[in-house]
Protein backbone atom coordinates (compact mmCIF):
# COMPACT_ATOMS: atom_id res chain seq x y z
CA UNK A 1 0.00 0.00 0.00
CA UNK A 2 1.28 3.46 -0.88
CA UNK A 3 1.25 6.14 1.78
CA UNK A 4 0.56 9.75 0.62
CA UNK A 5 1.95 12.16 3.19
CA UNK A 6 0.91 15.74 3.55
CA UNK A 7 3.52 18.51 3.21
CA UNK A 8 4.16 22.22 2.58
CA UNK A 9 4.69 23.58 -0.92
CA UNK A 10 6.14 27.00 -1.84
CA UNK A 11 3.45 29.14 -3.54
CA UNK A 12 5.40 32.38 -3.87
CA UNK A 13 5.63 32.04 -7.60
CA UNK A 14 1.91 31.70 -8.02
CA UNK A 15 -0.24 34.75 -8.87
CA UNK A 16 -2.17 34.73 -5.61
CA UNK A 17 -3.78 38.14 -6.31
CA UNK A 18 -5.36 36.77 -9.44
CA UNK A 19 -7.57 34.26 -7.62
CA UNK A 20 -9.21 33.88 -4.23
CA UNK A 21 -8.24 30.18 -3.78
CA UNK A 22 -5.47 27.84 -4.99
CA UNK A 23 -5.63 24.01 -5.28
CA UNK A 24 -2.60 21.63 -5.24
CA UNK A 25 -2.94 17.98 -6.34
CA UNK A 26 -0.25 15.22 -5.71
CA UNK A 27 -0.31 11.78 -7.42
CA UNK A 28 1.90 8.76 -6.42
CA UNK A 29 2.22 6.04 -9.06
CA UNK A 30 4.11 2.73 -8.48
CA UNK A 31 7.30 2.46 -10.57
CA UNK A 32 7.48 0.09 -13.53
CA UNK A 33 7.50 -3.54 -12.47
CA UNK A 34 5.97 -2.72 -9.13
CA UNK A 35 2.36 -3.59 -8.36
CA UNK A 36 0.36 -1.88 -5.68
CA UNK A 37 -1.53 -4.67 -3.98
CA UNK A 38 -3.68 -2.29 -2.06
CA UNK A 39 -7.21 -1.22 -2.87
CA UNK A 40 -7.19 2.21 -1.27
CA UNK A 41 -4.93 5.07 -0.30
CA UNK A 42 -4.17 5.68 3.28
CA UNK A 43 -4.29 9.50 3.26
CA UNK A 44 -7.60 11.06 4.13
CA UNK A 45 -9.30 12.59 1.15
CA UNK A 46 -7.10 10.74 -1.32
CA UNK A 47 -8.32 8.77 -4.33
CA UNK A 48 -7.19 5.33 -5.64
CA UNK A 49 -6.79 4.40 -9.31
CA UNK A 50 -7.25 0.64 -9.46
CA UNK A 51 -5.95 0.42 -13.01
CA UNK A 52 -2.59 1.95 -12.21
CA UNK A 53 -2.46 1.52 -8.49
CA UNK A 54 -1.82 5.28 -8.16
CA UNK A 55 -2.97 7.39 -5.22
CA UNK A 56 -3.89 11.10 -5.59
CA UNK A 57 -4.64 13.79 -3.00
CA UNK A 58 -5.67 17.51 -3.38
CA UNK A 59 -5.44 20.50 -1.05
CA UNK A 60 -7.36 23.82 -1.61
CA UNK A 61 -6.20 26.97 0.19
CA UNK A 62 -7.75 30.48 0.38
CA UNK A 63 -5.39 33.25 -0.71
CA UNK A 64 -5.78 36.61 1.17
CA UNK A 65 -4.37 39.83 -0.43
CA UNK A 66 -5.30 43.53 -0.71
CA UNK A 67 -6.69 44.82 -4.00
CA UNK A 68 -7.05 48.56 -4.66
CA UNK A 69 -9.99 50.11 -6.42
CA UNK A 70 -9.62 53.83 -7.27
CA UNK A 71 -12.42 56.17 -8.35
CA UNK A 72 -12.42 59.86 -9.33
CA UNK A 73 -15.53 62.05 -9.52
CA UNK A 74 -16.87 65.58 -9.37
CA UNK A 75 -20.26 67.24 -8.99
CA UNK A 76 -21.73 69.54 -11.65
CA UNK A 77 -19.86 71.51 -14.28
CA UNK A 78 -16.77 73.61 -13.63
CA UNK A 79 -16.74 77.32 -14.46
CA UNK A 80 -13.82 79.39 -15.70
CA UNK A 81 -12.54 81.77 -13.06
CA UNK A 82 -13.78 79.70 -10.13
CA UNK A 83 -12.56 76.62 -8.26
CA UNK A 84 -13.56 73.06 -9.07
CA UNK A 85 -13.51 70.06 -6.73
CA UNK A 86 -12.66 66.43 -7.48
CA UNK A 87 -13.23 63.58 -5.04
CA UNK A 88 -10.59 60.81 -5.15
CA UNK A 89 -11.57 57.59 -3.39
CA UNK A 90 -9.29 54.59 -2.80
CA UNK A 91 -11.03 51.40 -1.64
CA UNK A 92 -9.76 47.91 -0.82
CA UNK A 93 -11.80 45.25 -2.60
CA UNK A 94 -9.30 42.54 -1.61
CA UNK A 95 -9.34 40.01 1.22
CA UNK A 96 -6.54 41.44 3.36
CA UNK A 97 -5.81 44.94 4.71
CA UNK A 98 -3.52 47.20 2.72
CA UNK A 99 0.02 47.62 3.89
CA UNK A 100 2.73 50.19 3.38
CA UNK A 101 2.20 53.44 1.48
CA UNK A 102 -0.61 54.09 -0.96
CA UNK A 103 0.26 56.73 -3.57
CA UNK A 104 -2.26 58.65 -5.68
CA UNK A 105 -0.88 60.61 -8.64
CA UNK A 106 -3.17 63.03 -10.48
CA UNK A 107 -1.77 64.80 -13.54
CA UNK A 108 -3.96 67.85 -14.05
CA UNK A 109 -4.83 68.74 -17.66
CA UNK A 110 -4.01 72.14 -19.12
CA UNK A 111 -6.30 74.82 -17.74
CA UNK A 112 -6.52 73.30 -14.26
CA UNK A 113 -4.15 74.24 -11.45
CA UNK A 114 -3.59 72.83 -7.96
CA UNK A 115 -5.21 74.74 -5.12
CA UNK A 116 -5.32 72.21 -2.30
CA UNK A 117 -5.60 68.52 -1.52
CA UNK A 118 -6.99 67.34 1.79
CA UNK A 119 -8.14 64.09 3.34
CA UNK A 120 -7.75 62.37 6.70
CA UNK A 121 -4.47 60.48 6.70
CA UNK A 122 -3.42 61.89 3.33
CA UNK A 123 -0.56 64.28 2.54
CA UNK A 124 -0.80 66.10 -0.79
CA UNK A 125 1.59 68.30 -2.72
CA UNK A 126 2.04 69.38 -6.32
CA UNK A 127 4.91 69.79 -8.74
CA UNK A 128 3.82 71.58 -11.89
CA UNK A 129 0.71 69.68 -13.06
CA UNK A 130 1.37 66.54 -11.01
CA UNK A 131 -0.52 66.26 -7.72
CA UNK A 132 0.82 63.50 -5.46
CA UNK A 133 -1.01 62.30 -2.33
CA UNK A 134 0.30 59.60 -0.01
CA UNK A 135 -1.15 57.71 2.95
CA UNK A 136 0.16 54.96 5.24
CA UNK A 137 -3.23 54.40 6.83
CA UNK A 138 -4.24 50.77 6.31
CA UNK A 139 -7.55 50.14 4.58
CA UNK A 140 -9.36 47.06 5.82
CA UNK A 141 -10.47 44.37 3.39
CA UNK A 142 -13.72 45.25 1.60
CA UNK A 143 -13.61 48.79 2.99
CA UNK A 144 -13.26 52.31 1.61
CA UNK A 145 -10.37 54.53 2.59
CA UNK A 146 -10.63 58.19 3.49
CA UNK A 147 -11.50 60.34 0.49
CA UNK A 148 -9.21 63.02 -0.93
CA UNK A 149 -10.78 66.38 -1.74
CA UNK A 150 -8.78 67.92 -4.56
CA UNK A 151 -9.56 71.59 -5.25
CA UNK A 152 -8.35 73.04 -8.55
CA UNK A 153 -8.39 76.46 -10.17
CA UNK A 154 -10.17 76.64 -13.52
CA UNK A 155 -8.68 78.82 -16.27
CA UNK A 156 -10.02 79.69 -19.72
CA UNK A 157 -7.79 77.04 -21.35
CA UNK A 158 -9.90 74.33 -19.70
CA UNK A 159 -13.05 75.23 -21.63
CA UNK A 160 -15.11 73.60 -23.03
CA UNK A 161 -14.03 70.34 -21.35
CA UNK A 162 -11.11 68.42 -19.85
CA UNK A 163 -10.48 64.82 -18.92
CA UNK A 164 -8.66 64.37 -15.63
CA UNK A 165 -6.87 61.05 -15.18
CA UNK A 166 -5.19 59.71 -12.04
CA UNK A 167 -3.64 56.48 -10.79
CA UNK A 168 -3.25 54.69 -7.48
CA UNK A 169 -0.43 52.33 -6.51
CA UNK A 170 1.10 50.60 -3.51
CA UNK A 171 -0.69 49.40 -0.43
CA UNK A 172 0.54 45.86 -1.03
CA UNK A 173 -1.32 45.52 -4.34
CA UNK A 174 1.24 44.71 -7.01
CA UNK A 175 -1.41 44.89 -9.72
CA UNK A 176 -1.66 48.69 -9.38
CA UNK A 177 1.81 49.75 -10.54
CA UNK A 178 3.10 53.28 -10.12
CA UNK A 179 4.13 53.55 -13.77
CA UNK A 180 2.26 56.21 -15.80
CA UNK A 181 1.84 53.52 -18.44
CA UNK A 182 -0.27 51.39 -16.12
CA UNK A 183 -3.64 50.62 -17.63
CA UNK A 184 -5.38 48.52 -14.98
CA UNK A 185 -8.87 50.12 -15.12
CA UNK A 186 -9.57 49.93 -11.41
CA UNK A 187 -6.29 51.70 -10.68
CA UNK A 188 -6.35 54.43 -13.39
CA UNK A 189 -9.73 56.17 -13.56
CA UNK A 190 -10.52 59.16 -15.79
CA UNK A 191 -13.12 61.85 -15.15
CA UNK A 192 -14.42 63.86 -18.16
CA UNK A 193 -15.40 67.33 -16.96
CA UNK A 194 -17.48 69.98 -18.70
CA UNK A 195 -16.02 73.45 -18.22
CA UNK A 196 -18.29 76.41 -18.77
CA UNK A 197 -17.10 79.89 -19.56
CA UNK A 198 -17.70 82.40 -16.77
CA UNK A 199 -20.53 84.89 -16.71
CA UNK A 200 -19.96 87.65 -19.25
CA UNK A 201 -22.36 90.55 -18.78
CA UNK A 202 -22.72 93.46 -21.19
CA UNK A 203 -24.99 96.49 -20.83
CA UNK A 204 -26.81 98.24 -23.67
CA UNK A 205 -28.50 101.55 -22.90
CA UNK A 206 -31.26 103.07 -25.00
CA UNK A 207 -33.45 106.12 -24.74
CA UNK A 208 -35.53 108.49 -26.86
CA UNK A 209 -33.83 110.43 -29.62
CA UNK A 210 -35.62 113.57 -28.43
CA UNK A 211 -37.38 114.84 -25.32
CA UNK A 212 -38.96 118.11 -24.21
CA UNK A 213 -37.57 120.20 -21.38
CA UNK A 214 -39.14 119.30 -18.06
CA UNK A 215 -40.92 116.26 -19.47
CA UNK A 216 -40.80 112.71 -18.14
CA UNK A 217 -39.23 109.97 -20.25
CA UNK A 218 -37.42 106.64 -19.76
CA UNK A 219 -34.08 104.99 -20.40
CA UNK A 220 -33.80 101.20 -20.80
CA UNK A 221 -30.73 99.31 -19.61
CA UNK A 222 -30.52 95.75 -20.97
CA UNK A 223 -27.93 93.48 -19.34
CA UNK A 224 -27.15 90.28 -21.26
CA UNK A 225 -25.09 87.34 -19.99
CA UNK A 226 -23.32 85.66 -22.91
CA UNK A 227 -21.38 83.31 -20.60
CA UNK A 228 -22.18 79.68 -19.82
CA UNK A 229 -22.56 80.32 -16.10
CA UNK A 230 -25.05 82.40 -14.16
CA UNK A 231 -23.98 85.60 -12.46
CA UNK A 232 -23.97 86.14 -8.73
CA UNK A 233 -27.12 87.10 -6.88
CA UNK A 234 -26.51 90.86 -7.02
CA UNK A 235 -25.52 92.45 -10.32
CA UNK A 236 -24.50 96.11 -10.20
CA UNK A 237 -25.08 98.58 -13.02
CA UNK A 238 -24.13 102.23 -12.63
CA UNK A 239 -25.87 105.08 -14.45
CA UNK A 240 -24.49 108.58 -14.82
CA UNK A 241 -27.38 111.01 -15.30
CA UNK A 242 -26.77 114.05 -17.52
CA UNK A 243 -26.61 117.47 -15.90
CA UNK A 244 -30.06 118.66 -14.88
CA UNK A 245 -31.67 115.22 -15.28
CA UNK A 246 -33.45 113.76 -12.22
CA UNK A 247 -34.28 110.05 -11.82
CA UNK A 248 -37.81 109.65 -10.45
CA UNK A 249 -38.55 105.90 -10.65
CA UNK A 250 -37.00 102.55 -11.57
CA UNK A 251 -38.16 99.01 -12.32
CA UNK A 252 -36.01 95.88 -12.44
CA UNK A 253 -33.48 97.14 -9.89
CA UNK A 254 -33.02 99.25 -6.80
CA UNK A 255 -31.13 102.51 -7.27
CA UNK A 256 -31.18 104.13 -3.84
CA UNK A 257 -33.43 106.99 -2.81
CA UNK A 258 -35.55 108.49 -5.59
CA UNK A 259 -36.09 111.16 -6.79
CA UNK A 260 -32.34 111.50 -7.14
CA UNK A 261 -30.25 114.63 -7.21
CA UNK A 262 -29.93 116.22 -10.63
CA UNK A 263 -27.01 114.73 -12.57
CA UNK A 264 -26.41 112.02 -9.95
CA UNK A 265 -24.35 108.84 -10.37
CA UNK A 266 -26.77 106.01 -9.61
CA UNK A 267 -25.58 102.62 -8.37
CA UNK A 268 -28.36 100.15 -9.13
CA UNK A 269 -28.55 96.54 -7.96
CA UNK A 270 -30.36 93.76 -9.82
CA UNK A 271 -31.35 91.00 -7.42
CA UNK A 272 -30.23 88.38 -9.95
CA UNK A 273 -28.75 86.05 -10.76
CA UNK A 274 -28.78 86.50 -14.53
CA UNK A 275 -28.82 83.02 -16.04
CA UNK A 276 -26.43 81.88 -18.75
CA UNK A 277 -27.65 83.38 -22.04
CA UNK A 278 -30.20 85.34 -19.98
CA UNK A 279 -31.04 89.03 -19.78
CA UNK A 280 -32.23 91.53 -17.20
CA UNK A 281 -33.96 94.80 -18.07
CA UNK A 282 -33.90 97.95 -15.96
CA UNK A 283 -36.21 100.85 -16.84
CA UNK A 284 -35.21 104.22 -15.42
CA UNK A 285 -37.74 107.06 -15.51
CA UNK A 286 -36.29 110.57 -15.49
CA UNK A 287 -37.27 114.21 -15.81
CA UNK A 288 -35.61 116.15 -18.62
CA UNK A 289 -33.53 119.23 -17.77
CA UNK A 290 -34.97 122.73 -17.98
CA UNK A 291 -32.57 123.81 -20.71
CA UNK A 292 -32.58 122.69 -24.32
CA UNK A 293 -29.58 120.99 -25.90
CA UNK A 294 -27.98 117.60 -26.46
CA UNK A 295 -27.43 115.31 -23.46
CA UNK A 296 -25.82 111.86 -23.08
CA UNK A 297 -26.64 109.29 -20.44
CA UNK A 298 -23.90 106.77 -19.61
CA UNK A 299 -24.10 103.30 -18.04
CA UNK A 300 -21.53 100.65 -17.05
CA UNK A 301 -21.43 97.21 -15.43
CA UNK A 302 -18.83 94.59 -14.50
CA UNK A 303 -18.74 91.72 -17.04
CA UNK A 304 -18.06 89.27 -14.22
CA UNK A 305 -21.58 89.97 -12.96
CA UNK A 306 -20.41 90.97 -9.51
CA UNK A 307 -19.16 94.21 -7.98
CA UNK A 308 -18.90 97.68 -9.46
CA UNK A 309 -17.53 98.23 -12.96
CA UNK A 310 -13.79 98.78 -13.14
CA UNK A 311 -14.36 102.22 -14.66
CA UNK A 312 -17.39 104.36 -13.75
CA UNK A 313 -19.74 105.37 -16.57
CA UNK A 314 -18.90 108.53 -18.43
CA UNK A 315 -17.41 109.93 -21.61
CA UNK A 316 -14.08 108.25 -20.80
CA UNK A 317 -15.51 104.79 -20.16
CA UNK A 318 -13.94 102.05 -22.31
CA UNK A 319 -15.19 98.46 -22.37
CA UNK A 320 -12.58 95.95 -21.17
CA UNK A 321 -12.25 92.89 -18.92
CA UNK A 322 -13.68 94.75 -15.93
CA UNK A 323 -16.09 97.18 -17.57
CA UNK A 324 -18.90 97.11 -20.10
CA UNK A 325 -19.93 100.63 -21.20
CA UNK A 326 -22.92 101.99 -23.08
CA UNK A 327 -24.54 105.38 -23.68
CA UNK A 328 -27.61 107.00 -25.17
CA UNK A 329 -27.79 110.51 -26.62
CA UNK A 330 -30.97 112.59 -26.48
CA UNK A 331 -31.76 115.98 -27.95
CA UNK A 332 -33.72 118.04 -25.46
CA UNK A 333 -36.13 120.32 -27.30
CA UNK A 334 -37.78 123.39 -25.80
CA UNK A 335 -40.39 125.96 -26.74
CA UNK A 336 -39.06 129.49 -27.18
CA UNK A 337 -41.44 132.44 -27.16
CA UNK A 338 -40.86 135.63 -29.14
CA UNK A 339 -43.26 138.57 -28.69
CA UNK A 340 -43.87 141.33 -31.21
CA UNK A 341 -46.19 144.34 -30.78
CA UNK A 342 -47.47 146.69 -33.48
CA UNK A 343 -49.86 149.66 -33.63
CA UNK A 344 -52.59 150.00 -36.25
CA UNK A 345 -51.11 153.36 -37.35
CA UNK A 346 -47.98 155.37 -36.80
CA UNK A 347 -50.11 157.86 -34.84
CA UNK A 348 -53.45 157.83 -33.12
CA UNK A 349 -56.05 160.60 -33.12
CA UNK A 350 -57.98 161.67 -30.08
CA UNK A 351 -61.42 160.23 -30.24
CA UNK A 352 -60.62 157.94 -33.12
CA UNK A 353 -60.30 154.16 -32.53
CA UNK A 354 -56.97 152.46 -33.08
CA UNK A 355 -55.48 149.14 -31.97
CA UNK A 356 -52.43 147.26 -30.86
CA UNK A 357 -51.65 143.74 -32.14
CA UNK A 358 -49.77 141.32 -29.88
CA UNK A 359 -48.17 138.32 -31.64
CA UNK A 360 -46.38 135.45 -29.93
CA UNK A 361 -44.39 133.03 -32.10
CA UNK A 362 -42.93 129.76 -30.83
CA UNK A 363 -39.43 130.00 -32.28
CA UNK A 364 -38.27 126.90 -30.35
CA UNK A 365 -38.07 123.22 -31.28
CA UNK A 366 -41.00 121.88 -29.25
CA UNK A 367 -44.60 122.78 -28.62
CA UNK A 368 -45.36 124.80 -25.53
CA UNK A 369 -45.91 122.58 -22.53
CA UNK A 370 -48.04 124.90 -20.42
CA UNK A 371 -50.14 128.00 -21.07
CA UNK A 372 -48.36 131.22 -22.02
CA UNK A 373 -49.55 134.60 -20.72
CA UNK A 374 -49.20 138.04 -22.32
CA UNK A 375 -49.42 141.00 -19.96
CA UNK A 376 -49.98 144.40 -21.62
CA UNK A 377 -50.30 147.61 -19.64
CA UNK A 378 -52.22 150.09 -21.81
CA UNK A 379 -51.02 153.69 -21.38
CA UNK A 380 -53.20 156.12 -19.45
CA UNK A 381 -55.48 158.11 -21.72
CA UNK A 382 -56.28 155.22 -24.01
CA UNK A 383 -59.68 153.67 -23.49
CA UNK A 384 -59.75 149.89 -23.97
CA UNK A 385 -62.38 148.52 -26.34
CA UNK A 386 -63.99 145.11 -26.63
CA UNK A 387 -61.31 142.50 -26.10
CA UNK A 388 -60.84 139.36 -28.22
CA UNK A 389 -61.45 135.85 -26.90
CA UNK A 390 -58.71 134.84 -24.47
CA UNK A 391 -58.08 138.36 -23.15
CA UNK A 392 -59.31 140.13 -20.04
CA UNK A 393 -58.68 143.57 -18.58
CA UNK A 394 -58.25 144.89 -15.06
CA UNK A 395 -58.13 148.70 -15.19
CA UNK A 396 -55.40 149.40 -17.78
CA UNK A 397 -53.79 145.90 -17.63
CA UNK A 398 -54.78 143.46 -20.36
CA UNK A 399 -53.99 139.76 -19.93
CA UNK A 400 -54.18 137.30 -22.83
CA UNK A 401 -53.72 133.54 -22.46
CA UNK A 402 -52.36 131.11 -25.06
CA UNK A 403 -53.22 127.48 -24.32
CA UNK A 404 -50.46 124.86 -24.09
CA UNK A 405 -49.55 123.14 -27.31
CA UNK A 406 -48.52 126.08 -29.46
CA UNK A 407 -46.46 124.22 -32.06
CA UNK A 408 -42.94 125.13 -33.06
CA UNK A 409 -43.01 128.10 -35.49
CA UNK A 410 -46.72 128.68 -34.86
CA UNK A 411 -48.04 132.18 -34.03
CA UNK A 412 -50.85 133.32 -31.74
CA UNK A 413 -52.10 136.93 -32.15
CA UNK A 414 -54.46 139.24 -30.25
CA UNK A 415 -55.74 142.67 -31.35
CA UNK A 416 -56.44 145.12 -28.52
CA UNK A 417 -58.70 148.04 -29.55
CA UNK A 418 -57.98 151.46 -27.95
CA UNK A 419 -59.33 155.01 -28.33
CA UNK A 420 -57.26 158.08 -27.31
CA UNK A 421 -59.11 160.32 -24.92
CA UNK A 422 -58.94 164.07 -24.43
CA UNK A 423 -55.94 164.98 -22.39
CA UNK A 424 -53.88 161.98 -23.51
CA UNK A 425 -50.17 162.58 -23.88
CA UNK A 426 -48.94 163.50 -27.31
CA UNK A 427 -46.90 160.30 -27.43
CA UNK A 428 -47.48 157.02 -25.63
CA UNK A 429 -45.31 153.92 -25.31
CA UNK A 430 -47.03 150.60 -24.84
CA UNK A 431 -44.97 147.67 -23.46
CA UNK A 432 -46.07 144.04 -23.18
CA UNK A 433 -44.37 140.87 -21.96
CA UNK A 434 -44.99 137.12 -22.39
CA UNK A 435 -44.23 134.38 -19.87
CA UNK A 436 -44.87 130.65 -19.33
CA UNK A 437 -45.35 128.18 -22.14
CA UNK A 438 -42.52 126.07 -20.79
CA UNK A 439 -39.97 128.69 -21.82
CA UNK A 440 -37.71 129.20 -18.83
CA UNK A 441 -36.20 132.27 -20.47
CA UNK A 442 -39.38 134.36 -20.36
CA UNK A 443 -40.16 137.02 -19.32
CA UNK A 444 -36.54 137.99 -18.60
CA UNK A 445 -35.19 137.54 -22.14
CA UNK A 446 -35.42 140.51 -24.48
CA UNK A 447 -37.36 138.41 -27.02
CA UNK A 448 -40.14 138.11 -24.44
CA UNK A 449 -40.76 141.88 -24.21
CA UNK A 450 -42.01 144.22 -26.94
CA UNK A 451 -42.82 147.97 -27.04
CA UNK A 452 -44.31 150.39 -29.53
CA UNK A 453 -44.42 154.19 -29.32
CA UNK A 454 -47.31 156.04 -30.95
CA UNK A 455 -47.85 159.78 -31.44
CA UNK A 456 -51.31 161.19 -30.69
CA UNK A 457 -51.85 164.56 -32.46
CA UNK A 458 -53.98 167.10 -30.52
CA UNK A 459 -54.61 170.90 -31.09
CA UNK A 460 -53.80 173.26 -28.22
CA UNK A 461 -54.30 177.10 -28.50
CA UNK A 462 -53.28 179.85 -26.13
CA UNK A 463 -54.28 183.53 -26.54
CA UNK A 464 -52.66 186.60 -25.06
CA UNK A 465 -54.34 190.07 -25.15
CA UNK A 466 -52.47 193.33 -24.65
CA UNK A 467 -53.77 196.96 -24.72
CA UNK A 468 -52.17 199.73 -26.76
CA UNK A 469 -51.65 203.44 -25.85
CA UNK A 470 -54.92 205.49 -25.60
CA UNK A 471 -55.38 208.29 -28.24
CA UNK A 472 -56.32 210.83 -25.60
CA UNK A 473 -57.53 211.30 -22.13
CA UNK A 474 -61.00 212.59 -22.82
CA UNK A 475 -64.16 210.79 -23.63
CA UNK A 476 -64.18 209.44 -27.13
CA UNK A 477 -60.49 208.70 -27.19
CA UNK A 478 -59.57 205.25 -28.65
CA UNK A 479 -57.41 202.36 -27.35
CA UNK A 480 -55.98 199.59 -29.61
CA UNK A 481 -55.81 195.89 -28.38
CA UNK A 482 -53.52 193.13 -29.70
CA UNK A 483 -54.41 189.40 -29.58
CA UNK A 484 -51.64 186.71 -29.82
CA UNK A 485 -52.86 183.19 -30.58
CA UNK A 486 -50.26 180.43 -30.12
CA UNK A 487 -50.55 176.79 -31.26
CA UNK A 488 -49.06 174.80 -28.40
CA UNK A 489 -50.35 171.47 -29.77
CA UNK A 490 -48.65 168.90 -31.99
CA UNK A 491 -50.62 169.47 -35.18
CA UNK A 492 -51.05 172.45 -37.50
CA UNK A 493 -54.35 174.30 -37.04
CA UNK A 494 -56.11 176.05 -39.91
CA UNK A 495 -59.33 178.00 -40.25
CA UNK A 496 -59.03 179.87 -36.95
CA UNK A 497 -61.66 182.66 -36.72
Amino acid sequence: MLLLASGLFALASMPAWAQTTVSNTVTLTPPAGVTNPGTACAAAGSSFNSATGACSASDTDTIVAPQLNFTKSHAGDFTVGTSGVYTLQVSNIGTAPTSGTITVTDTLPAGLSFVSGTGTGWTCSAVAQDVICTSTTAIAAAAAGNAITLTVGVAAAAAPSVTNSARASGGGDATCPASPAATEARCTPSDPTTVNTAANVAVVKSGPAAAVVGSSYSYTLTLSNSGQAATGSNVVVQDQLPAGVVATAVTGATCGTLPSAAGALLTCTISGPIAAAGTAVVTLTVTAPAAAGSITNYAATNPAGTGNPGTPPGAGCVSDATTSCSSAATTVNAPQLTLTKTASAASFTVGVSGSYTLSVQNTGTASTTVAATITDTIPTGLAIGALPLGCTAATQTVTCTIAAGLAANAIASFTIPVTPQSGVASSVTNTAAVSGGGDAGCPAASRCVASVTTAIPAPALTIDKTAGTPSGSVAGSTIGYTFLVTNTGNVTITGIA
